[in-house]
């Protein structure tokens, strides 16, 4: 089980629990905003537990890192966005999860631009243009009324 470390006040740590170790994993290890670990950083830190809990198989260490993924996939999730979570899933070439998430997004928000326009980019992932095409149309019509509220022509 993965959680962000509680009590610490610190948001810069995963909590990893292995049987009754928790290690605090720093998001330090991490690249950016994914679940790809930087190396060296990585390879120095998951040493440490090894060195301290002998005990601590190869394989251990290997479930100590899947659990550190899986807590970074969720806390990545818990703080994006719906658009934010499409934007992901297409470049993560998943393009028709990308579309149902932005397709339940529109359903509440249809006049937003943004959501348009990301479903037109997921339109042409999917290899339809002509369904592209009007997406991006109706992500430049829904944009019209915010330029002419500020102003703009």
């Amino acid at each position: 089980m993965a959680e962000r470390v509680a009590g610490t006040g610190n948001p810069n740590f995963i909590s990893v629990n292995h049987g009754r170790l928790a290690i605090n994993v720093p998001l330090s290890v991490f690249r950016g905003r994914s679940t790809r670990f930087r190396e060296p950083e990585a390879s120095a830190f998951f040493e440490t537990p090894r060195s301290r809990y002998p005990w601590l198989t190869p394989g251990a260490i290997e479930e100590i890192k899947r659990e550190a993924r899986a807590a970074m996939r969720s806390l990545i999730e818990l703080e994006e966005g719906e658009l934010d979570r499409a934007r992901r899933l297409l470049e993560e070439g998943k393009p028709t999860r990308a579309m149902s998430v932005v397709s339940a997004y529109l359903e509440a928000n249809p006049d937003d631009p943004d959501a348009l326009q990301l479903k037109g980019r997921i339109h042409f992932a999917l290899g339809d243009k002509e369904e592209g095409y009007r997406s991006f149309a109706g992500a430049r019509k829904a944009e019209r009324p915010k330029r002419k509220a500020a102003g703009e022509r």
